[in-house]
């Protein structure tokens, strides 16, 4: 049994940014001219599986979707109550976790491949029940991937009576700059905290992190899409940033530490990255914008010209680097005390 999970496409209200589970008004409008795009670009990506049978929320955003995949299939849709977003006025959170994990356990029992078109918060409620776990299993859909993006496909796979998580929040029947702004902004949402670092330790259960804990995970998300990537290196003076005197006094052995970035390769050219410049240092006054160039953008925070190193050995050359663990460590938890005030 093999279960495909589709976002629909863009609606009117996605475009407007409303609430389609409380505002009447935009609870049910159809897609934009947008989302009937991305909703061609799903189906084309779907029409060589073999679906069995295809369910779909009512609400039009959902209908419209799946119709236009359908039409490489021409099966009956199976318009299902049970997987219509939550409308925050008629039911609570129980109620609406109760009705998808009942659609959950009938389509279980079913040794056919099925496609269901519906709604953000029914998907990755869906893929938290799969966890078994509903509270770590939400964690872990919210944590990682915020929420499913228009049309992204997510399958699961039945192994000795689980459904099992194959793939989730895929989104490469879109184009590649937005499964960038998509990973990235993955990157941003994960509270900056310095902390030691493990290669090993890092996957998509990641709750917290620095340098680099985000720029491995990002290494991996992308690489997981098909994009080359490559970790750099460069040499910052915390003395350009703007944090308190009395951390930085700390570090008596020097106030330089390395800093470790990304370049991911699109349309050739080799791009930086710097995922350490997050919401939590923008409300400490890092001039933050939302979506962080790896070198102009950091040169401007540090005050100046970066020099990039190719390997972590060749940045550990530059002269007046702090390497004093005791300090190193005060200043951690000095920090990341500040940074969480």
């Amino acid at each position: 049994m093999k279960l495909f999970l589709v976002r629909h496409g863009q609606s009117l209200a996605n475009k407007k940014q409303k609430h389609q589970g409380k505002e009447d008004e935009w609870r049910d409008t159809p897609l934009s001219n947008s989302g009937k795009t991305q909703a061609k670009k799903v189906a084309e990506r779907l029409k060589n599986e073999e679906f069995d049978l295809i369910y779909s929320s009512p609400l039009k955003r959902a209908k419209q979707t799946a119709e236009i995949i359908n039409k490489f299939h021409n099966k009956k849709i199976i318009f299902d109550d049970r997987i219509k977003e939550m409308h925050d006025e008629t039911e609570n959170k129980e109620e609406f976790i109760s009705r998808v994990q009942n659609f959950y356990k009938e389509i279980q029992k079913k040794e056919k491949n099925i496609l269901a078109v519906a709604h953000g918060g029914v998907i990755m409620t869906f893929l938290a029940i799969s966890t078994g776990d509903r509270k770590k299993g939400g964690r872990l859909v919210q944590r990682n991937y915020l929420s499913n993006g228009n049309t992204s496909v997510n399958i699961l796979e039945e192994e000795k009576g689980d459904l099992i998580i194959k793939k989730m929040n895929c989104l490469k029947h879109t184009n590649k700059s937005y499964i960038i702004r998509r990973k990235v902004g993955i990157m941003y949402n994960l509270p900056y905290k310095i902390k030691p670092f493990k290669i090993e330790e890092v996957n998509k259960e990641l709750e917290e992190g620095d340098c680099r804990h985000k720029t491995e995970l990002l290494k991996q998300l992308l690489e997981e899409e098909g994009f080359k990537t490559r970790k750099i290196y460069a040499v910052f003076d915390w003395k350009d940033l703007p944090i308190p005197k009395s951390i930085l006094k700390v570090l008596k052995s020097g106030t330089k530490m390395t800093h470790q970035l990304l370049e991911f390769k699109l349309n050739n050219k080799w791009i930086k990255i710097d995922l350490t410049w997050n919401r939590e240092l923008k409300e400490k006054g890092f001039p933050v914008t939302s979506y962080w160039n790896g070198k102009e953008d950091t040169e401007m925070v540090t005050k100046g010209k970066i020099k990039f190193y190719k390997t972590k050995e060749e940045a550990k050359k530059h002269k007046g680097l702090n390497k004093n663990k005791e300090e190193l460590h005060k200043f951690a938890e000095k920090f990341n005390e500040w940074i969480n005030t």
